[in-house]
């Protein structure tokens, strides 16, 4: 099986970085010098679609969005955006790979119990294929 997780995170990273501007810091790994808010993309799991063609994948990918915020409307906004960014979105560029289809399965929202801070996760399927 060819593997896209590598290229298709990198350029999911790549979109999160234009649309949540510069304000927002997207991480793989995130820092103890990183501020409030941003967004890690790191998640990803990768499954055949076809048990005969082993070089055809959907990839889950998890992007979560963070806030410090009391309320968590920010969060919500920025979670609009980016689903809206992903979902059925047939323009991504994954070096390596053709984009068969682009969908979000879900947007999960919560505030972390030991950290308070609030959340949205908001998980990507990607069917894709080498080209």
């Amino acid at each position: 099986m060819s593997d896209p997780t590598v290229a298709l995170q990198q350029a999911m990273t790549d979109r999160l970085r234009a649309i949540l501007g510069e304000e927002i810091g997207v991480y793989d790994f995130v820092s103890e010098a990183a501020t409030l808010p941003y967004a890690t993309v790191g998640v990803i799991s990768a499954v055949p679609i076809d048990e005969m063609c082993w070089d055809r994948s959907e990839v889950s990918v998890q992007i979560d969005l963070w806030d410090d915020e009391q309320t968590s409307r920010k969060v919500k906004e920025r979670a609009a955006v980016v689903r809206d960014a992903f979902h059925e979105f047939d323009g991504l560029v994954v070096t390596g790979f053709a984009v068969d289809r682009m969908r979000v399965d879900g947007v999960f929202l919560s505030r972390e119990a030991q950290t308070l801070l609030n959340r949205a996760r908001i998980v990507v399927a990607v069917e894709a294929q080498p080209n």
